[in-house]
Parts: structure tokens; sequence; C-alpha cells
């Protein structure tokens, strides 16, 4: 667990909107608060340090989902034990493995063989411009 100061520098880089605490600082390619854990000298998800500083420490084996579906939110409100399962079976329902929303707009629902799949036109489109720029250099 980290202590109350540094708690208070971490929450320093905080937005408050619509109810979530947008952490401002370094983020993870895929939308998580990160930092480096003082104490053990690795990588911690700053929303799981807010969480276990203001609420309680997690039970071995769970993790926290984010109700709000803001992954760089750490208000503890927000935030639920659930396990690994659990948390992935919740994210399946609305966005993709990157966190763009499944809208009718951003989902492609049949893959390139022809199976029914459910894709994110997002991703997709990022990785044809990566697959175009190999092209070119």
């Amino acid at each position: 667990m980290t202590d109350s100061s540094h708690i208070d520098r971490l929450l320093s880089n905080v937005t408050y909107d619509g109810g979530c605490w947008t952490y401002t600082g370094r983020l993870t390619p895929t939308g998580y608060g990160t930092m480096l854990d003082w104490k053990n000298e690795h990588s911690q998800r700053v929303h799981r340090a807010v969480y276990e500083s203001l609420v309680e420490k997690l039970a071995v084996g769970l993790e926290l989902d984010h109700l709000c579906r803001n992954r760089a939110c750490v208000n503890p409100v927000h935030l639920e034990p659930v396990t690994h399962a659990e948390n992935m079976r919740r994210a399946r329902l609305d966005r993709c493995k990157r966190g763009h929303m499944f809208t009718p707009q951003n989902t492609y629902h049949f893959n390139s063989r022809g199976f029914a799949a459910r894709t994110c036109m997002t991703c997709m489109g990022t990785r044809a411009r990566e697959r175009r720029a190999e092209g070119r250099g």
C-alpha cells in the first residue's frame, strides 16, 4: 500500500468531471493510469493504488472493474472488485480489447473469413494505416 502523501501527489494529477476522477498523469497505451511503485520499484495501476489506500486492500484473485468504463478514472465509487473472468465478460460487452466503444458506427460484424465476429473499425483502420506505412518504408 502507498502512504497518504503519495496518494495526495497522485490525486493532484486528477481532474474531476461528471463523477469520474480522471488521472491526467502517465497512461498505458490502453488508457489506464500507471505509476512507479516507489517501494517495490515496479509499475502499478493508479486506480488500484487509490482504491487500496482509500477503501481496502484487494483480496487475492480480484481486480477492479471500472463501472464508468473510463479506464483513467480513479474514483473508488466507480471501481468494483471482481474476478478476472467477470471483468473480461463485462469488458467484452461494450468495448474492443484496446478500449474503443462498440457502437453501430464503429463495429464491423464479420471478419475477413466471413465468420460472425465483432470487430472494431477504429482498430481496423489503425492496422490498415500501419500496413500501408510498412509497405512504403
